[in-house]
């Protein structure tokens, strides 16, 4: 247990009316016995801060309702037991949440990775469809990653010529594609 404050039942009589300055005195008082245990406990200095503040605060909220026969430091110390346990179950909930959220994001993936799968054999299919020059232009272009200029220099023709057969194969693609998409 911790060590009475002085004139204890007097600062919670002072308390329980509202007084502030007995508050503080009590605060003052219990507040770092109250961190050293939420910290060997928690072992976390930020969440220890909150919890004794949340103790506090219950203190303050229930200040008329507060036995001062009965062994105030007891009543702290089951509020900072009962807090600490309520953390441990709130971050065995987010861990389950965290766990169940990545399993999601992982059928998610694989979901998306089918998808892509898919899309991309259709569009190998429509590309197959375009007639010879215009899908060696489009491949080299599109799927290679070329310039208009270094396929119109690989192949002997204009970079307008490039142009027109990218133009003309991308509607054709779109043409075959929307339909699959709608």
């Amino acid at each position: 247990m911790y060590r009475p404050l002085n004139n204890e039942n007097e600062k919670l009589t002072q308390l329980s009316s509202g007084c502030e300055i007995a508050f503080g005195a009590i605060y003052n008082h219990y507040s770092p016995c109250l961190y050293k245990k939420i910290t060997h406990i928690i072992k976390d200095e930020i969440i220890a801060q909150e919890i004794v503040q949340e103790v506090f605060i219950i203190v303050w909220e229930k200040r008329a309702s507060i036995d001062t026969s009965k062994c105030f430091s007891a009543y702290l110390s089951c509020m900072v037991t009962n807090k600490c346990y309520d953390y441990f179950r709130r971050c065995s909930k987010e861990r389950k949440l965290t766990s169940k959220l990545n399993e999601h994001a992982e059928y998610l993936s694989i979901e998306e990775k089918l998808i892509n799968k898919e899309n991309s054999l259709l569009l190998t299919k429509v590309i197959q469809l375009l007639p010879p020059k215009r899908r060696l232009i489009f491949s080299l272009c599109k799927l290679e990653g070329k310039t208009y200029d270094d396929v119109s220099q690989q192949l002997g023709v204009s970079s307008s010529t490039i142009s027109d057969h990218i133009v003309k194969a991308n509607q054709f693609i779109k043409m075959k594609l929307l339909p699959a998409f709608t």
